[in-house]
This record gives structure tokens, C-alpha cells and sequence, in this order.
């Protein structure tokens, strides 16, 4: 694959005349197969096209070295941009996007925003305007009577629409309300016999009477009281007496009922008892039951009459007054539908504006241009949309579409393998800039650069240290160039760190394939090491292959994080090796140092590092799902540490970091290997945890030496003084050699697996002390069969014969 623009791929092209037309400031990439010719999908890190145009292609336009073109979308998978490719020979795919802001609607003064990483990347902003009406609903309500007049204020830029008037009462009958006052006239206190009439029109219906009477005293210590009634047209309705109480008091009382009553009917105080003081009436409410009638809105062009309550449409005129008629009393409310349309509107882009003057009706659309000298690297574009309308109008709407294509003219050649990756990125900008930079977010997990270098138009190369590494994302600062320029910058950036000494990668690895890359030690030390773990297979064990030195004694220090130190004392300047991984990672509690004896079975020396006694978990890939697995030590003659049943992948848990040879075998199979998983080393070999074979191994040779053994032993407890008892260990071993014999693993699994915490302790013991061991546990028993046994006595009586 060859990274270049629209104008240079025919020089990478076979036929030179099949070049693709179109923006020649675009990004075009040149692929070539000269093996397989069928098509295929192709895929590219996502992160290095993006940091190469500043944006995510949406398409892309392809054109053969027959000069047929082609266009396909390109879909987002996995970190990858795939598109599919029609046919091989030559293809320039020039990479195409737009970056698109939408609004809809948008009032005065909505933003949008968007951020540009190349502004010599981008064109015009076309701007698009579409009319949108915005309606709202409007209404008026109150109290209304004949006489009455309603004024409706439409706002808005159209008459009103899905007018309508509701009421809520047709009743015709008022709520007189009659207040009788009377001064203090001293003495004894004044007479409440008092009478007044009702002013009611007609004869009514009266529902409810409400009085109060105030009554002020001489003094505070008088103790006077009072009584009255309250008669309508002759009829009691109530009566109403003080407490006794001292000072200034309302007293006051309610009656509810239905009474007819003549036209204005007369309202009577008629006093029962009192003590003296000054009264006076204060206030008497009437009520009088409801009665239907009729009431009537007319306006400029319609008019509505209700004998019940309701609501009824209307046609209004923008600005009407409603004319109120009828014996009706009723609360009302008017309501009705206000628009504003689109008017005068635009956009405003950094120093820039453009506008659409007057009305633009709802559905048309109207088109706008930003020049792209307008844009920066942060973008707000803001909208303007008005006309003469008042605060209570609808707000007006518009909905907004803005828009430009990004094509970079810069050629980006990206190359990586499992160590590192390097960039060639070539840029000519189109204005001048102060302080232009590059932003490289590199495709994986890099360490450390090796190097950065830059030149200017044909400049020689020259290596600068004014750059960042920031995670993944290199910034590299430029300085100031001019428009027209062309600024060439080549980055080499490292998965892994050498410390203490250098290296060469003189055979890559290809990346996404296992580890196998060949370096060349160019200064070293006993302290240096090669830090392992941004690579793509960082968390296998890795270690040494092809040494080109004699004796190589390397090993890696695994830490709890993942990390890894290669180290190799003894490797000389000069010296070349390979490295590569097994399937396998080690998960220690803080680190430990593992040494690859055999990456095929596998098998590997664990140990201490900088810290001791340490559990840590081994993580087997290379597995069945389904079959299970040991982690054996070697070190203690096939001692199972853990077994697990694999479930892609499987975990093993050593309890202690103590030095010893480990080996991963499948349980209960001799042959035959293992599949799956693996990434990073070669598949184990599966093999059975040690047993003893040759003669013994056979049922036809062991069960008769175990039927000779427990004869033997009665034959010799009979011909000596041994106690019959005695032979019965020698039948239990002979019983547990047989069965063990004929069906292997039935005693000696189930002796291992209850065993194993005693077990794992003496496996941690010098072979010497288990010998002094042994013979003091013979002594000691021994002595027990000394304690409980004895010699056959014979008792021998001797006579003086005759």
C-alpha cells in the first residue's frame, strides 16, 4: 500500500493514464496485489487515517490501472476502517467526508459547534435555511355580563386560527349583598330591630344567609350578653347569641336552606334579650339560587350563543372585539392558535455573517456560503432568525443544516510490526501559520520514541526533540511555516524500552503475527534489559532463541502490572538473538523471575525476584476448552500443583514462589497435543504425570509376586519366632500394589489429592533431610514393635529319673 494524493497516484499506478478525477487535495492510497487478483475488503487503523486527515471517511472512490472507477462506504470495525476493494490490479482510493451540524428547529441565537483539527483540510461551509412556521396557543378569560366588551390581541404573522370560546355557567341570578350598620348610641346600647330589603328583581329561590353582628362593651369587665333573629319576608331562619365574652366580638351565624321568596323580599334584625352595650350590625349576606339564561360573544366575523355551558369554535379576526349579550352571568376563556414564520434569517461564523433577507415560507429552503477562511480550529456557528414581532409572539423558527467536505493534501506512509511503529508524514499547508503542529495518535500502546525528524521543502532531514507523548498521542511543535510550504516529518516509536544499552530490530515482526523478531545487541551490560508490554502480545512470557552467544543465561522479571524485563548478562555487543513468547502468562503478587526451559512442552523455571514467597496464577492459552490441565513440578518428580479444567484459557495457582521447574501437562493422556487458543508460542505437548513402567507396570507380573508376597510372609512367620499378626502390613501393601496395578491413579490419586497441602510442604525439603527423617521414622517404629512383641518361650520342668 503507497499513502499519496489525487495528483501522484498515477505515478504509482502501472497505467499511467488511469488517474482519478476530483478534489486533488484529497488523501489517495495506491494498493497493489500482483498475486491474487480477486477483490477482497481491505482494512486500515482507523487512528492513522484520522491522524492523517483529522476525520473518519465515510467513503471512499477507487479508480483501476484500467481506468474503470469505483466507490464503496466504509464501516468501522474492531479499530479498522473496511471497505471492500471490486477487483485487484492497481487501486488509488482517494479518502472522502463531510462534516455536517444540524438544528431543526433553530431560534435566535441556537449555536452549533464543532472543532476542525485541519483547517487547510477544509472548504466552504455551505449553509442551508429552511422556512418553519412555530405556532403557539394563545387565550383570554374573565368574568363576563351583557355589555360587556372582550378584546382578542393576536400576535403572530398570520391571523388567528382554532379560535374557540368556553363559558362555564348560563346562570342568570347575582349575589346581593345587603350591609346594615349602626353607631353606638350609649347608655343601654341601642335596639338591633332593624330592617332592609333585598333588592332581587324577581321572585327567588334564597339558599343561603350569612350574619354577623359586632358588639363592643362598656368595658372589658362587663359581662353582657345579647340575642337576635334573623327573619326573611316574615320567616325566622335563625337565631344567634353571644358567649358572654368581654370586649369587642364578631358573633356571627349562617343558615342554608331554600325559601321563596316575593320580589325584593324585606331582611329583618329583630333583638331577643340584651344587657346593655353598644351592637352593631355589621354585615348580611344573601344568596339566591342559580337560574339558566342565555348569553352571546359576537365579533368582527362570527358570533356564539350559549344556553348551557361549553365551548364552541370561532372565527376571529387578527385584532377582534367580542361583544357580550344576554341575562347570563359566566367566567369565560377565548382561545386561539398564534404563528410566527421565518423571517430574515442567517448565520454568523467567527468574523463572518450571511443573511436571507425577508420571509422564507415554511418548506422552502435557501442556501448560504461561509468562505472556509471563516473556520478555526474551535467553530461556532450561531443563527439569527427575527422580523417585527412583539415579546409575546411565538419565537421565530428555522431549521439549519451546515456543512463542509475535509480533504487533506498530505501523504501519510504508516508502517508497524510487533516493536514499534513509524510514520512518513508529508504536509504542504495552505496558509501561513505561527506555531503549526503535528498530532500523531500512534495505532497502539508506545513506550518511548526513538526518534523524530523534520525537514522543510528539501531541506535535509534534521532531528528535533520539540515534541510530547501524551498515552498514545504525539504532538510534534513545527514552529512557524508559510503558505505553500511543504513540511516533511518521520517518527519511529518503540512497544518496548531498552535500558542501560541499545538494540537493533534487524527482522520484524509483522504485526498481528506471533513474536519472532530477530535484534542485535549494540551495547549492553549485566543491568540492561529490554522492558516488554505495549505490544500486542506484552502479557506472554517472553524469552531468548537463537543466542548468538555461547551459554546464554537469560530470564524475565514478570511484575504484578504485566510488565516485563528481559534481561541477558551475558550478551555480548555485537550479539544477536530472537524473541519470542509461549502461551503463557504469569500473574505474580508482586514479581518473580521466569526462565523458558522448553517453549514446546511448555516448561519454565520460576523463582524469586526482588521479593520471596510470593503466590502467583499461571494462565495456560494454548488449551481445549473442556480438557483438563496440570501445572507439575519437575522439581518434585511430577508433583501436580493445581489442576483446572480449561475454559479458554485456564488458570493455575501456585501458592509459593520458591525455585523449581514447572511443566503444563494435559491430565490422563500420553499422546497427541493440544489445540486452541495459544497466540504468542507453539501448542504443549500433552503428557501423563510420571509413573513407574517396565515389568512392574503389567497385572500378569505384579498379582502373583503380590499373592508370593503374602505366602512368603505367613512361610516366615511360621518357620520363626515372628508373631502370625505381623504378616497382615505385608498383605495391605501387596492388596494396594495389585489394585493400583490393574486400574492406575484409583489409590494413588486419591492419597495424592488428600495429601497435597503435606505433600507440597515435604516437596519443599532437601533430599537429605528426608533420608535423616526416614531413618529416625524407622527407629521409632521399630521400637513400637520391640515394645509389643517377643519371643515364643518354651518352659522346660527337668526330673531326676530313676
Amino acid at each position: 500500500m503507497t499513502l499519496t494524493t489525487p495528483s501522484r497516484a498515477s505515478d504509482y499506478l502501472d497505467n499511467s493514464s488511469a488517474v482519478l478525477g476530483g478534489d486533488s487535495d484529497g488523501l489517495a492510497l495506491v494498493i497493489s496485489d500482483s498475486v491474487n487478483h480477486e477483490g477482497r475488503e481491505v482494512a486500515l487503523p482507523m487512528s492513522s487515517v484520522k491522524a492523517a486527515l483529522g476525520y473518519v471517511p465515510d467513503l471512499v472512490h477507487g479508480v483501476h490501472d484500467d481506468g474503470s472507477t469505483w466507490t464503496r462506504s466504509v464501516r468501522e470495525e474492531s479499530g479498522l476502517l473496511v471497505f471492500e476493494v471490486p477487483h485487484f490490479s492497481d487501486n488509488a482510493v482517494t479518502f472522502e467526508s463531510t462534516v455536517s451540524v444540524a438544528a431543526s428547529p433553530a431560534t435566535n441565537g441556537t449555536s452549533l459547534s464543532w472543532g476542525l483539527s485541519d483547517l487547510d483540510a477544509a472548504s466552504d461551509v455551505s449553509v442551508n435555511l429552511t422556512g418553519v412556521n412555530n405556532t403557539e396557543r394563545a387565550s383570554v378569560s374573565g368574568m363576563a355580563s351583557s355589555g360587556d366588551e372582550i378584546s382578542v390581541s393576536v400576535e403572530g404573522s398570520y391571523p388567528p386560527t382554532n379560535a374557540t370560546v368556553s363559558i362555564d355557567s348560563t346562570s342568570t341570578a347575582s349575589s346581593p349583598t345587603t350591609t346594615i350598620r349602626e353607631t353606638d348610641r350609649g347608655g343601654s346600647g341601642p335596639s338591633l330591630d332593624h330592617s332592609t330589603t333585598i333588592n332581587t328583581d324577581t321572585s327567588r329561590t334564597i339558599t343561603r344567609v350569612e350574619s354577623e353582628v359586632y358588639v363592643a362593651h362598656d368595658t372589658e369587665t362587663s359581662d353582657h350578653y345579647f340575642g337576635y333573629g334573623v327573619y326573611l319576608d316574615g320567616t325566622k331562619l335563625m337565631e344567634v347569641y353571644n358567649d358572654g365574652s368581654y370586649g369587642g366580638t364578631t358573633y356571627s351565624g349562617t343558615w342554608t336552606g331554600s325559601i321563596e321568596v316575593s320580589e325584593d323580599p324585606v331582611l329583618e334584625y329583630r333583638q331577643i334579650n340584651s344587657s346593655g352595650g353598644a351592637t352593631e350590625a355589621r354585615e348580611v349576606i344573601v344568596d339566591a339560587a342559580a337560574e339558566d339564561g342565555s348569553i352571546t360573544f359576537a365579533g368582527d366575523r362570527d358570533s356564539v350563543t350559549f344556553t348551557t355551558p361549553g365551548e364552541k369554535p370561532i372565527d376571529l379576526a387578527k385584532d377582534d372585539s367580542l361583544a357580550v349579550s344576554g341575562d347570563a352571568v359566566t367566567g369565560y376563556t377565548v382561545s386561539w392558535d398564534e404563528t410566527t414564520e421565518t423571517q430574515d434569517p442567517g448565520v454568523e461564523l467567527g468574523n463572518c455573517s450571511e443573511s436571507y433577507p425577508g420571509t422564507l415560507p415554511a418548506g422552502d429552503t435557501a442556501t448560504l456560503t461561509l468562505n472556509s477562511s471563516c473556520l478555526s480550529e474551535t467553530n461556532e456557528l450561531t443563527v439569527t432568525v427575527g422580523g417585527d414581532l412583539s415579546a409575546d409572539a411565538p419565537a421565530p423558527q428555522v431549521a439549519v443544516v451546515a456543512e463542509h467536505t475535509a480533504a487533506s493534501n498530505q501523504t501519510v506512509e504508516y508502517a508497524g510490526d510487533a516493536w514499534s511503529e513509524r510514520y512518513n508524514v508529508s504536509k504542504t499547508w495552505a496558509s501561513s501559520r505561527s506555531d503549526a503542529r503535528l498530532v500523531i495518535p500512534f495505532a497502539s500502546e508506545v513506550v518511548s520514541i526513538r526518534d523524530v525528524e523534520f525537514r522543510t521543502d528539501s531541506s535535509s532531514w534534521t532531528g528535533t526533540s520539540n515534541y510530547e507523548l501524551d498515552g498514545t498521542t504525539l504532538t510534534v511543535d513545527l514552529g512557524s511555516v508559510d503558505a505553500g510550504e511543504t513540511t516533511r516529518v518521520r517518527v519511529n516509536g518503540s512497544r518496548v524500552r531498552v535500558e542501560n544499552g541499545s538494540i537493533t530490530v534487524t527482522s520484524p515482526t509483522i504485526a498481528g503475527n506471533t513474536l519472532d523478531s530477530e535484534f542485535r545487541i549494540d551495547s549492553w551490560s549485566d543491568s540492561s534489559y529490554i522492558a516488554v508490554g505495549g505490544s500486542a502480545s506484552g502479557e506472554f512470557v517472553h524469552h531468548l532463541v537463537s543466542e548468538s552467544w555461547t551459554s546464554p543465561s537469560e530470564s524475565v522479571v514478570v511484575e504484578a502490572g504485566g510488565q516485563q524485563r528481559i534481561y541477558a548478562p551475558k550478551a555480548p555487543e555485537g550479539g544477536t538473538a530472537r524473541a519470542r513468547t509461549i502461551p503463557v502468562e504469569v500473574q505474580p503478587e508482586n514479581d518473580v523471575r521466569v526462565s523458558v526451559t522448553d517453549p514446546t512442552q511448555p516448561s519454565f523455571e520460576v523463582g524469586p525476584a526482588s521479593t520471596s514467597g510470593d503466590a502467583y496464577d499461571v494462565v495456560y492459552h494454548d488449551t481445549v476448552t473442556g480438557d483438563t490441565y496440570r501445572l507439575v513440578s519437575e522439581t518434585r518428580d511430577g508433583y501436580v500443583i493445581d489442576e483446572a479444567t480449561a475454559s479458554s484459557p485456564v488458570t493455575f495457582t501456585d501458592p509459593e514462589d520458591d525455585t523449581e521447574l514447572l511443566s503444563i501437562v494435559k491430565a490422563n493422556e500420553t499422546t497427541g497435543s493440544a489445540g486452541g487458543g495459544g497466540g504468542g508460542g507453539g501448542g504443549a505437548a500433552p503428557a501423563e504425570v510420571r509413573r513407574a513402567g517396565g515389568l512392574t507396570s503389567s497385572p500378569l507380573v505384579v498379582g502373583p509376586l503380590g499373592v508370593a508376597l503374602v505366602l512368603g510372609a505367613f512361610v516366615v512367620a511360621r518357620r520363626t519366632r515372628i508373631p502370625i499378626w505381623a504378616t497382615a502390613p505385608a498383605s495391605v501393601v501387596a492388596f494396594v500394589v495389585v489394585l493400583e496395578t490393574l486400574a492406575p491413579g484409583t489409590v494413588s490419586d486419591v492419597v495424592r489429592r488428600l495429601g497435597v497441602e503435606v505433600a507440597s510442604g515435604i516437596g519443599q525439603v532437601s533430599s537429605a533431610l528426608i533420608l535423616a527423617g526416614g531413618a529416625v521414622a524407622l527407629w521409632g517404629v521399630y521400637r513400637v514393635v520391640k515394645r509389643f512383641t517377643r519371643k515364643d518361650q518354651v518352659a522346660l520342668t527337668l526330673r531326676r529319673g530313676s
